[in-house]
């Protein structure tokens, strides 16, 4: 995880755009320009002695073939601005009909981990705050069973 700058992915040609709105939309980034953006982050040796991440990663390929991704390639996320529910827990009537029979029809609805608050991973607190927030909703439930 890495946190560029808007114009930094501008200035390296990954944003196809400036004034496109959103910013970093799929058809607004150049694939091949992020790829390229990143190698060459993957690229720089960080410490000195050991080889750049890179460069360890393709020691065991043959010659002439590319360290790929493990998955799609590397993504784009917008952290210039957090996003967060306002309510973490809502009880929410069924669409079926309900036998009053049964007991209370609402049913608790939880929202939790990056659903209720986007992670900040550059601070590390994704995981904490997620944790965190399935903790808050078993106490709920478990106030409210």
């Amino acid at each position: 995880v890495m946190t560029p700058t808007h114009r930094c992915l501008s200035d390296a040609g990954v944003i196809i755009d400036k004034t496109s709105k959103p910013l970093l939309a799929p058809e607004n980034v150049d694939m091949d320009k992020l790829d390229a953006f990143v190698r060459r982050v993957a690229s720089f040796q960080f410490k000195e002695g050991e080889p750049a991440v890179l460069d360890a990663a393709g020691e065991d390929l043959k010659p002439g073939d590319r360290v790929d991704y493990a998955d799609g390639g590397p993504r784009l996320f917008d952290f210039s601005r957090m996003r967060r529910h306002t309510e973490a827990i809502a009880f929410v009537s069924p669409d079926v009909a309900h036998d009053a029979d049964d007991g209370p029809g609402d049913l608790l609805v939880a929202v939790v981990g990056d659903a209720l608050i986007e992670p900040f991973w550059p601070e590390g607190l994704g995981i904490v705050r997620g944790f965190f927030s399935v903790l808050d909703a078993g106490s709920a439930i478990a106030a409210w069973a």
